[in-house]
């Protein structure tokens, strides 16, 4: 097990600087969506929530199963994206951009949560969302960081799927974080009021 640990967090050592720079960025793409979605909210235009998953889950609007399900097409289409865009060196910078684009939406959406159902109404929910997504950014810098060794590798995708591949763990991390999202939510649904109409 600490092996395990040991050779999942070993990017960060080997590449320190590039850790710094995503952090940041994060920090700032974060920012961003804040901004951006007080402005929207603000404005004339208007963020449709009605396609975010769990909001419809929470408003009752899908299944267990399909909100479950959206969750995990959504994440690993972005995990699948950046792997593909690291294929090659030219296309690495792509596979960040869409990284921060990730972290841009979605805190413009958990604004945008706020702005329109209040504080109070929806405190536990955001604390739960603010973890997730937290947890999240932290694999897709893990993935990121680990794919800069593989890149423009004439093996490249087998190398990344192998048995001792850390993007293999790391996919793995991602499903179950997802599923561990989705129960805890139903959880939420179930014994904790939950102010999302």
């Amino acid at each position: 097990m600490n092996n395990l640990f040991s050779n999942l967090f070993s990017p960060f050592k080997r590449n320190k600087g590039f850790a710094i720079f995503l952090a940041i960025a994060t920090i700032v793409v974060i920012v961003l969506g804040i901004v951006s979605a007080v402005q929207f909210d603000d404005s004339v235009l208007i963020i449709d929530l009605e396609n975010v998953t769990y909001i419809r889950y929470l408003k009752g609007d899908s299944s267990f199963g399909g909100f479950l399900f959206g969750t995990f097409i959504s994440v690993l289409i972005f995990f699948f994206i950046v792997v593909i865009c690291s294929c090659k060196k030219y296309l690495f910078p792509l596979a960040v951009v869409f990284y921060l684009y990730l972290v841009y939406s979605q805190f413009v959406i958990f604004t945008c949560i706020l702005l329109i159902y209040g504080f109070f109404n929806t405190l536990i929910f955001l604390l739960f969302l603010l973890v997730y997504f937290l947890a999240l950014y932290v694999l897709f810098i893990l993935l990121l960081l680990s794919l800069t060794n593989l890149c423009g590798q004439t093996n490249f995708f087998r190398s990344c799927f192998n048995r001792d591949s850390n993007i293999l763990i790391l996919l793995i991390l991602f499903l179950l974080l997802v599923l561990a999202f989705a129960l805890i939510l139903m959880f939420l649904k179930s014994y904790i009021i939950l102010l999302i109409y």
